[in-house]
This record gives C-alpha cells, structure tokens and sequence, in this order.
C-alpha cells in the first residue's frame, strides 16, 4: 500500500510543478535510505511519462533521472525507451571514483576514466538502437520497443502502457 501511495505522491508532484511552469522534472533517489525506499527508477520514470501523457501535460516537459540504481546499458536504455530525456549514473560515476581514489586506475586520471565509461554507454545504447534499425537517440526516445516478462498486465498496463507482455507475473 505504501508503494502505491508513493507512486501517487510521485505523480502529483510531477503534475503540480508542470502546472506551476516547470519544464525539467528530475526524478531522484538521492534522499533514499532506511526511512524512505526509492522507487525503481524505471517504474517511477515510466509511470511520470504515462501519468503525464494520460493528463495531457507530457509534451511540455523533459524528464531526468538522477540515480544509483542504473549500471548496465540496458537500464539506460531502458530508461531512455520509457521517457528519460538524460540519465545521470551517479553510482556508477561514485564507483569510478572510489576506485580512483583507492589507487586502483593506475596511470588514468578520473576525467579520463569518466569519459571511458560514457563512451562505453554512448556505444552500449548505439548498439541496442541499431539492432533495431534506430540511428538516433530521438527515434528510440519514448519508443518502449520491450517486451515485458514476469510483470502483470494490470501493471503493465498502468506503467507500462502499450508495452507487449505474453507472460504474466508480479503486481506492485
């Protein structure tokens, strides 16, 4: 029940600053901890794009996502195919750092190992997209070209509107 409640709250919040002229929304789990549970950060990114879409609002906003919980190119793309506009790793970005810090990239500087990792995104999410015959990020923006497994189709249906699902499963 709480989980859905902090969807709803998410939603709102979203909905009032657009309606208050925000034009960039981030979503965030930098207050996360053992009081507050972060929201997925797809379900929570998917959810604010389709919630705003149902209310009319989604055309006059740009969605970030600011988050530990991306690492692989497919949460990033992931996210990107369900409506971020930017992605921030910041757990990735503070796991280059520590490692960094601890000695342990010898001979690269921190700027230099930053940019290694994104280029390897930036070739990661190119990759994906051209498998499916995207050249660029705008035509795979927004596209939810997924199919989803092991989600329920009431879920699906609410967050993930319009994305395939053949097997069911789990509900918020």
């Amino acid at each position: 029940a709480g989980f859905e409640a902090g969807l709803d709250v998410l939603f709102s919040a979203a909905e009032r600053a657009l309606n208050d002229g925000v034009s960039i929304l981030v979503l965030t789990d930098r207050l996360a901890g053992a009081a507050l549970v972060p929201i997925p950060s797809l379900l929570a990114t998917a959810g604010v794009h389709h919630h705003l879409i149902r209310k009319g609002l989604r055309g006059g906003c740009s969605l970030l996502v600011d988050s530990y919980e991306p690492r692989e190119v497919h949460h990033v793309a992931c996210l990107i195919g369900y409506g971020a506009k930017g992605v921030h790793l910041r757990g990735v970005n503070e796991a280059v750092e520590a490692l960094c810090d601890a000695g342990h990239l010898e001979g690269v500087s921190l700027e230099e190992a930053m940019r290694h990792v994104y280029h390897g995104y930036d070739h990661g999410i190119l990759k994906v997209m051209s498998k499916m015959g995207i050249s660029c990020v705008d035509g795979y923006h927004n596209a939810q070209i997924f199919e989803a497994l092991g989600l329920s189709q009431e879920l699906v249906d609410r967050f993930f509107t319009g994305t395939v699902t053949r097997v069911g499963g789990m509900s918020l």
